[in-house]
């Protein structure tokens, strides 16, 4: 009718909850929402014999109280499916005497009919699920089915950080992927008007493998490589040069035929599958072992990130200019000095350096030699 916003109650008679265990309001609605009208529906709870009605426990308008699409007629339940059932649970006033009060409010759009009232007790419910597995490989997934027992129990099930989902309603089952690796605890929170049970279990997920690797240039034509992988449990280097090894240590020293450019690769295995990284190892020519017949010469650390040594062994005393230089020719920093017999070590810092190659030239009066230069 048009009188929007009028109230229309409909109260029961009192309702004994002295000696309840878990009781459930139950009663079905039907509503159709006419075009652009709302109407509601509310239940309030009265503990003092209906002289007040202070505590709302159910309120719905609009789209969340209809059980049929909008209508432009005026509706008129006509099937069991058009309507819904409602459950309210009244455990906060067990030992009291209750009324209800059910509240129409007009929206200018449609009846709203409600009808089979009851008041019944629920026993508790005893959550529990299965599980298709307890241990798997990171990034696989486990079904988990509800055989929880209980009347008119809601659901919510919770399984921890790193899965998808990580939570759900499901009275059903739900099939969980772990992306992460660890201990995971899920569990069941099955709730109805006769309390809450709750149930846990375990997985354990365990890692794939990752594959990770750093290495040295010892300027001998050996490089000394750092096996920095994780959760593997077996490891097999190729070496580039037609060479491989299974080893489980954490360096390994590899000697190679010459200078160049090496692609390695360490795979690492274990349980739950294996990984594979690859690097370029480049070994360049970075010492002299005769300038002259007089003078070696060699850089440490090499690659660097712009701070490294030129270590200079001579058997005489000599006169040497030495220059920083990039890949277009360009003196960074050049230096001159009086070297007596013996070795005489000389720190460089470019740490201001773009990453790259750059070349050392050292002069004598006997000859020259250039000795290449990486840094990262």
């Amino acid at each position: 009718y048009s009188d929007e916003g009028q109230l229309d109650d409909f109260l029961v008679v009192p309702i004994d909850l002295t000696n309840a265990t878990g009781p459930q309001l139950t009663f079905d609605v039907a509503y159709a929402r006419y075009p652009d009208y709302t109407d509601g529906l509310r239940v309030e709870v009265s503990s003092d014999c209906g002289a007040s009605f202070s505590e709302v426990v159910y309120e719905k308008f609009g789209d969340q109280l209809e059980t049929v699409p909008d209508q432009t007629s005026r509706f008129f339940p006509s099937s069991p499916n058009q309507w819904r059932n409602e459950k309210i649970i009244l455990t906060p006033y067990i030992g009291h005497s209750v009324v209800l009060k059910f509240t129409s409010i007009n929206g200018y759009g449609n009846a709203v009919f409600v009808d089979n009232f009851n008041i019944k007790n629920v026993g508790a419910p005893s959550a529990s699920f299965t599980q298709s597995d307890t241990v798997i490989c990171q990034g696989t997934s486990i079904t988990f089915t509800n055989t929880s027992a209980g009347e008119d129990a809601t659901f919510a099930w919770t399984f921890g950080a790193g899965t998808t989902p990580a939570t759900s309603t499901t009275g059903g089952s739900v099939t969980v992927k772990f992306n992460e690796h660890g201990t995971f605890t899920p569990t069941l929170s099955a709730t109805n008007a006769g309390g809450t049970s709750i149930f846990t279990s375990e997985v354990t997920v365990e890692p794939l493998p990752v594959a990770a690797f750093s290495w040295v240039d010892n300027g001998d034509s050996t490089v000394t490589f750092t096996n920095e992988s994780q959760f593997g449990e077996t490891y097999f280097w190729v070496f580039g040069d037609n060479s491989g090894s299974p080893t489980g240590n954490l360096t390994v020293t590899h000697a190679y035929p010459g200078f160049g450019t090496y692609a390695v690769e360490l795979t690492v295995s274990n349980g739950c599958g294996s990984k594979k990284i690859t690097q370029n190892v480049t070994l360049l020519n970075t010492a002299t072992h005769d300038l002259a017949g007089s003078l070696a010469a060699f850089v440490q650390p090499n690659p660097n990130a712009g701070n490294f040594d030129l270590v200079l062994e001579s058997i005489e005393q000599q006169q040497l200019q030495v220059a920083l230089l990039d890949v277009r020719g360009v003196i960074l920093e050049s230096r001159e000095f009086q070297m007596q017999a013996g070795r005489t070590t000389a720190h460089f810092e470019a740490e201001e350096a773009a990453p790259g190659l750059y070349f050392l030239k050292i002069q004598t009066e006997k000859g020259a030699a250039v000795l290449k230069i990486i840094i990262q």
